[in-house]
């Protein structure tokens, strides 16, 4: 498959990257959820972001591949607003149930709030009535709205109906908070959501690789210009064969990482069924992907690599976050291995003839 944008997605991504580097100094995005909020706000008003992959009937613009071209260049500079949490997987789950959801889609969509999805085995249902508290949920503090997923279910909650506790985490650019539900009453948006909830969960984990690359490319960007100025011996580092090398890894994480998160955002669409195994083999790949390449650059910055001021640790801690956001790398291998192992032989053989 050779897979390029086409004109459509191609501007789309080039007004994202204008958008996002002038708008998300590195300095700002660990600046707290007021500075989050107001990024999400900006990111509405300027992009429309919480429109990019929502169905047209539902006031939606554009595919999967056109949000995940954005959530790119938002993963360049750790943009700090909820696009994955809010539109790569609320949004996701909403579409994919059906029912009373779509108007729960259709009511974002047409006022831009943000949303974030609970999943915690602590968090279950009586009748309509949401009980428990979940440890963690990235972007809480941000959402107007909760999805909860539990005992099978899938729960609309108002976020002002619950107690949050912020939480330190890993990716200060990313927070997340511990949610308590005193025995909140929410609307149930379906009963036996299993189905929905894996697409959507796969759908995130795609776009979550796109993220990974963004994160990627903007951190091999900076080392290769950094070595190609930084001095040592009178001449430029990167004319070192160690550091060159050390440089054609990294890009060879990215390459990789991209062809698998892009193939995965392009089967959302194109091959659902085909995302049990392309989604999760994306994002092994692309966390794996970027905690290497972010290891690298903190020690190809040499000194200023290791100090807080420096973006590098930003990447490398992003890395951290998104490898475990939607499951271990062994259950997201294991993920792929059952799926393959689901194909039949015979139809391997005769998508294979020309």
């Amino acid at each position: 498959m050779r897979f390029t944008f086409d004109e459509q997605q191609q501007e789309l991504a080039e007004v994202a990257r204008s958008f996002f580097v002038s708008g998300a100094p590195m300095d700002q995005v660990d600046a707290g959820p007021e500075a989050a909020r107001k990024a999400w706000g900006h990111a509405v008003e300027a992009l429309g972001v919480h429109l990019l992959g929502v169905p047209e009937e539902f006031g939606g613009v554009g595919g999967v591949v056109g949000l995940a071209a954005v959530l790119e260049q938002a993963g360049r500079v750790l943009y700090p607003a909820p696009l994955l949490t809010s539109v790569g997987y609320a949004n996701g789950l909403l579409a994919a149930l059906g029912g009373v959801a779509h108007k729960v889609l259709r009511d974002v969509a047409e006022s831009g709030r943000a949303a974030a999805v609970v999943e915690d085995p602590a968090v279950r249902l009586e009748g309509d009535t949401v009980i428990g508290t979940a440890a963690a949920v990235v972007d809480a503090e941000l959402a107007d709205d909760l999805l909860v997923i539990a005992d099978g279910a899938v729960v609309h909650v108002d976020a002002s109906e619950v107690r949050m506790e912020p939480r330190e985490g890993v990716d200060p650019s990313r927070r997340a908070a511990r949610v308590a539900f005193p025995d909140v009453l929410g609307t149930v948006l379906a009963r036996d959501a299993g189905e929905a909830v894996t697409l959507a969960r796969r759908r995130a984990q795609a776009l979550a690789a796109v993220e990974a690359v963004g994160g990627m490319r903007a951190t091999l960007d900076s080392v290769v210009e950094h070595v190609s100025t930084r001095q040592q011996f009178g001449v430029p580092v990167g004319s070192f064969q160690a550091v060159q090398h050390r440089a054609v890894d990294m890009l060879l994480e990215l390459d990789r990482a991209t062809a698998g998160a892009y193939h995965a955002a392009w089967c959302v669409d194109a091959e659902p069924e085909t995302l049990a195994w392309a989604a999760p083999l994306a994002l092994v790949t692309a966390a794996s992907g970027y905690g290497s390449v972010a290891r690298a650059a903190i020690q190809l910055f040499g000194g200023i690599g290791f100090t807080w001021e420096h973006p590098a640790h930003r990447h490398f801690r992003r890395s951290v976050a998104l490898a475990s956001q939607f499951g271990t790398a062994d259950q997201q291998l294991d993920a792929v291995h059952a799926a393959v192992g689901a194909i039949r032989p015979e139809s391997v053989a005769q998508e294979s003839t020309y």
